[in-house]
């Protein structure tokens, strides 16, 4: 907030010096007034001159500092993108993993099936030779 109210203030002076020159000039003052008017008029260009660098200036060092923090950004964009890629690769090998162990499941579940369904023909093949063996004693 200072610094625009002192700019402000710096304008204010430059224009005043620069409009008092136009008054005295069109006025007709003498050639001493004349000259001390130029002065003046000379150092209100002098000071609007400095102020439109030093603004400058600082514009300059505000957009450098725009820069760094876009290619900072960047950067995070970068990296996080990286991230993401290794995430999403992780994902697709864990997906892959995942459908792996859910085909030997379905194998171990059908194993399972094959060997109870034996194990059953089995029991039914002893008991009916107990069937046998008891009809026969």
């Amino acid at each position: 907030m200072k610094t625009k109210r002192l700019e402000q203030l710096v304008l204010t002076l430059a224009a005043l010096l620069i409009i008092g020159y136009v008054i005295v000039y069109t006025a007709g003052a003498s050639s001493k007034q004349s000259q001390l008017m130029n002065y003046i008029a000379g150092a209100g260009v002098a000071i609007f001159i400095g102020y439109s660098y030093i603004v400058q200036l600082r514009e300059r060092r505000q957009i450098d500092g725009l820069r760094d923090k876009n290619e900072e950004l960047k950067h995070k964009v970068a990296d996080r993108e990286y991230q993401i890629r290794e995430q999403n690769e992780n994902i697709r090998s864990l997906n892959e993993q995942i459908e792996q162990l859910n085909n030997d499941i379905e194998t171990e579940r059908s194993k399972y099936s094959q060997a109870e369904s034996e194990w059953k023909n089995k029991i039914k093949s002893l008991e009916a030779e107990l069937a046998d063996a008891k009809k026969e004693a």
